[in-house]
């Protein structure tokens, strides 16, 4: 009772508990048998997002005070990312891609995996040069120099560049790669989220954060953005 914070509550019946208590009284009986493996099939579903943060805190601090090998079901990618040392992405029952949460963002194996975990944005470009370690590659007649180690790339192959949102920047339009106006402006406290129509006819999501130090642009503002090519991924364009 101690170790899954119900002390106290033992003599009450489990439907008089709440939510978050209930789940906490499944968790006890499913340790309580000291099993090999626990299994938990989307056990946060039907809590409220702020309940769904403190328990699978909980979850995590149990799994690593026990040292018990734990796999976990959800299709929350937040979730998924905060509580597991290794993620597997299954697309149409099989398996995309295997790895931790920094190697399942950041270098993505396809398109889906790539669009299933987080935001993104996805930009058609060409293949211009080819080295050991980068690819050139344009994107609206601009070049970026791209780190690249993954299955060979030729020049003239049409690829999928990602671009996560927070790695755009917001910037004058003489310091800008590119240009486009914002159709959508959502403040959300800590960040600001912009849907840019861009001139060259793609639209871009881009986040801005510490908007209490920033000025927050407003929809209809023509800005420009500024692409970072250390944090620039390339996929090829038939990846799916």
């Amino acid at each position: 009772m101690k170790l899954i914070g119900l002390e106290g509550l033992g003599n009450r019946a489990p439907g008089n508990l709440s939510g978050g208590q209930q789940q906490r009284v499944a968790l006890a009986r499913a340790l309580v048998i000291e099993p090999s493996v626990l299994l938990c099939d989307e056990p946060l579903s039907n809590l409220d997002a702020k309940l769904r943060i403190q328990m699978r805190t909980e979850i995590r601090r149990l799994q690593r005070r026990l040292s018990i090998t734990t796999i976990y079901v959800t299709h929350d990618q937040t979730e998924a990312m905060s509580i597991s040392d290794r993620i597997v992405i299954m697309n149409k029952g099989k398996i995309d891609q295997i790895g931790t949460p920094f190697e399942i963002y950041n270098y993505p194996r396809t398109k889906f995996v790539a669009d299933f975990i987080g935001s993104i944005n996805f930009i058609e470009g060409k293949v211009e040069k080819v080295s050991d370690l980068t690819v050139t590659v344009n994107i609206f007649n601009t070049e970026f120099e791209i780190i690249y180690k993954e299955a060979k790339m030729e020049p003239g192959v049409e690829v999928l560049v990602i671009a996560r949102p927070e790695t755009i920047k917001i910037s004058p339009e003489a310091q800008a790669h590119f240009s486009g106006v914002i159709d959508r402006a959502t403040y959300l406290g800590p960040i600001v989220e912009y849907d840019i129509d861009m001139e060259e006819g793609t639209r871009i999501s881009v986040v801005d954060y510490n908007p209490m130090r920033k000025k927050i642009h407003q929809e209809g503002e023509k800005i420009g953005v500024k692409l970072s090519p250390e944090h620039l991924y390339i996929l090829p364009k038939t990846s799916r």
